[in-house]
């Protein structure tokens, strides 16, 4: 039989355990002078403790042993480190803290392998602080507490050190960070950082002084792009020190200490100093800019009184754009709103300005919005008697137009998609497509335009801008001339025998601008094939009605002179009038009237193409440079041009578009989204009505008055009523 173990009195154990461990630990940490723990050294002592928390009670000594733990190592704290400490400062200070810190954490690690039985069954079973815990508690009590206003002083002392450019070991910072959150598991468990924010707010504090003093000297004494620079410098050496000396939740917040100082409190001054924002944007400084935008956009707001410069910046530019325009007007006295070089200037400046905001701003979108806000203002202005939507038009209109100066397609697409980004900018966008309907049947009637692909594209883009109704009438007049030649080419197969090359062209009449049409008298051989082709469409169609629009047609005619034979290309009103001069030489001004059934804007506009044009076939009496009522017109026999070939210029015109179509189709606009909002909404607040009435008309702004009109229109023929008790509420009858 085995006899029981012996058992192990408290004190007797207990002065094995202080001896042969913690005595030999303690000698170690004071004089480095420690022979490893032999295997058979670290069982005794380990088995010691085993026993002595394992024998029967009374002699269990658990919780004596917890107690003469938590005694020795604050007897350790009390009679080695703090003296140590006590009367220590600054750096000094700091590198004792981290030595017995060092010292503490070996100290509990050896004790916890001796107390590990110890550690693992009574400390669970009573629900106590763990030996780690409780060695840190006791640290914490004993050193961080009693110096930590001392510790606090001495690290933001080594930081400010460190800023004025002295060497500091910024690892010992790092490790006295640590030491505060460790020891912060004891003051919060569930948040460590709350105790690391005693030193964090103090560091925090610092940042704030040192740098408002620094501040106050560069932001009177530097130029703005040297006080950016010297911010932005000291900036990544903060961050650089934060990284390297804090916590890493500590980086933001001293970045954010930082930028008010530096930028936010003083942005103002920054920005309207004679160096500032106005001149880095007139002299291109894009270096200076974006260093000033990485300074700024983490700011709240910071960026807002930078873009409010940016839009008075383009808003200048653009004004001087048409200052210079206006002054060309105002010299030569004549108005176009044909001006490529005006358009150019503008897609110019916008292709600047947005790789401005690319370069410098990131793209960001209080930027892009400064720079939309900037050109909604500029290009909405009139500009003389023309308005940007007319000037636009016609740009594209010379773009999209065969001319001597052929532009490669890719040119035309590229110079086709600056034009689109001034275009969305249009309010009267309906204007813009009014005036380019027009332009766009001339180009395909006429057979001027320069390429099918290129109409299409740009009728794509803006389908893609403004939605498929705004461009469903330019795709179905390009629809409509695919049809109308596979018409005429089965009406000319049908009927070879005609008197003359006669093609027509069968049009959707809702796709293509109204046109002013003069009931004229046609030469014979004209009315005759139009006879023919009526027979052949009704016979191959139902339910349609041909309308004979004669001023669009185009005529190739045969004239006899006495230097030779030349075929004109004229128009069929043109056409006509020569015709009359094949049954006699001279005819008055009142016969050509009558004949051809024409008003006097009319009559007037086609007579001047023949006689103060390039090409006068025709002479007149008189010698004013404008057709009277008296004047009388006769064939010039001696005509004479090097050309066999000659193309007539057509009667101009003032305007590009109906000024009061545009207003019948905003009028009846108004009134469809009247009608729908009153459907879906059944009833509603004027001021609802009229503010989601404009929101819902994008082609155009509607004024309010127009809006009010409309309203009381939609009210006279029952569409809506008033309220009978509030006026200002109205009702959707259906």
């Amino acid at each position: 039989m085995q006899s029981a173990a012996k058992t192990i009195e408290l004190e007797d154990g207990w002065q094995r355990i202080q001896e042969e461990g913690i005595d030999r630990i303690i000698d170690y940490l004071e004089t480095s002078n420690l022979s490893n723990f032999s295997k058979k050294q670290y069982s005794e002592l380990y088995t010691i403790v085993y026993n002595m928390c394992t024998q029967r009670p009374p002699k269990n000594y658990s919780s004596q042993l917890y107690d003469r733990y938590s005694c020795s190592i604050k007897d350790y704290i009390q009679n080695h480190i703090r003296p140590r400490i006590i009367n220590k400062s600054d750096i000094g200070l700091l590198t004792e803290i981290q030595v017995c810190w060092k010292n503490q954490q070996i100290m509990m690690k050896w004790m916890k392998n001796f107390f590990q039985y110890l550690d693992r069954h009574h400390v669970n079973q009573n629900s106590l602080p763990n030996l780690t815990i409780r060695g840190l508690s006791i640290f914490y009590g004993e050193v961080v507490t009693q110096c930590k206003s001392k510790i606090i002083s001495a690290f933001i002392h080594a930081l400010e050190l460190d800023r004025n450019g002295e060497h500091i070991d910024r690892d010992l910072l790092k490790n006295v960070t640590d030491i505060f959150m460790k020891v912060g598991t004891i003051h919060k468990p569930n948040d460590p950082a709350d105790f690391y924010n005693f030193l964090e707010s103090s560091v925090l504090e610092s940042t704030r002084n040192f740098y408002e003093a620094k501040s106050r000297v560069w932001i009177t004494e530097d130029s703005c792009p040297d006080y950016l620079l010297k911010v932005e410098r000291c900036l990544i050496e903060e961050m650089s020190r934060a990284d390297h000396c804090l916590h890493p939740s500590s980086g933001q917040k001293i970045r954010s200490v930082f930028l008010d100082v530096m930028i936010n409190i003083h942005e103002t001054t920054i920005l309207e100093k004679e160096t500032g924002i106005a001149y880095l944007l007139n002299h291109h400084k894009t270096d200076d800019m974006h260093r000033l935008y990485r300074l700024t956009s983490e700011l709240a707001n910071g960026l807002q009184p930078i873009a409010q410069a940016v839009t008075k910046y383009i808003k200048e530019q653009g004004q001087g754009i048409i200052k210079q325009k206006l002054a060309k007007i105002a010299i030569d006295k004549k108005e176009s709103p044909e001006d490529p070089e005006f358009v150019n200037a503008f897609m110019n400046a916008q292709e600047k300005f947005k790789s401005l905001i690319s370069e410098c701003f990131q793209n960001n979108s209080i930027f892009q919005r400064a720079l939309n806000s900037a050109f909604e203002e500029l290009v909405n202005q009139k500009i003389g008697k023309h308005g940007f939507s007319e000037i636009l038009a016609c740009y594209a209109d010379r773009l999209l137009k065969k001319s001597s100066e052929r532009l490669r397609d890719e040119v035309i697409e590229e110079e086709l998609k600056k034009l689109l980004e001034l275009f969305e900018h249009l309010a009267d966008k309906d204007v813009f497509a009014e005036i380019y309907k027009n332009q766009l049947s001339k180009r395909l009637l006429n057979d001027t335009s320069a390429s099918e692909d290129a109409e299409k594209s740009f009728i794509s883009k803006m389908k893609m801008c403004c939605g498929a109704s705004y461009t469903c009438k330019f795709e179905g007049m390009i629809m409509d001339l695919h049809l109308a030649q596979e018409l005429d080419q089965a009406f000319k197969e049908s009927r070879p025998d005609l008197p003359i090359d006669f093609s027509v062209q069968v049009l959707t009449n809702s796709h293509w601008p109204y046109y002013k049409n003069h009931n004229v008298i046609l030469p014979v051989c004209f009315s005759d094939c139009i006879h023919v082709f009526n027979r052949y469409y009704a016979a191959n169609t139902q339910h349609r009605v041909l309308t004979w629009t004669n001023c669009l047609g185009i005529v190739t005619l045969t004239g006899y002179f006495d230097q030779g034979q030349y075929d004109f290309i004229c128009s069929t009103y043109q056409a006509c009038v020569l015709y009359l001069f094949n049954d006699k030489s001279t005819y008055t001004y009142t016969e050509i009237k009558q004949v051809m059934n024409f008003d006097d804007e009319t009559c007037k506009g086609v007579m001047k193409t023949f006689v103060f044009s390039k090409n006068k076939i025709l002479e007149k009496t008189g010698e004013e440079r404008k057709i009277n009522e008296t004047d009388s017109f006769s064939i010039r026999s001696n005509f004479k041009t090097n050309q066999k070939k000659v193309k007539l210029p057509l009667p101009s015109k003032e305007e590009n578009y109906s000024r009061e179509k545009v207003s019948e189709d905003r009028n009846l606009a108004i009134e469809a989204a009247v009608v729908r909002i009153m459907k879906s909404r059944k009833t509603i607040a004027h001021s609802n009505l009229v503010a989601e009435v404009a929101g819902m008309l994008s082609v155009f702004k509607p004024q309010v008055r127009d809006i009010k009109s409309r309203i009381e229109n939609l009210i006279s023929r029952d569409y809506i009523e008033r309220d009978n008790e509030d006026a200002n509420i109205y009702h959707y009858k259906a």
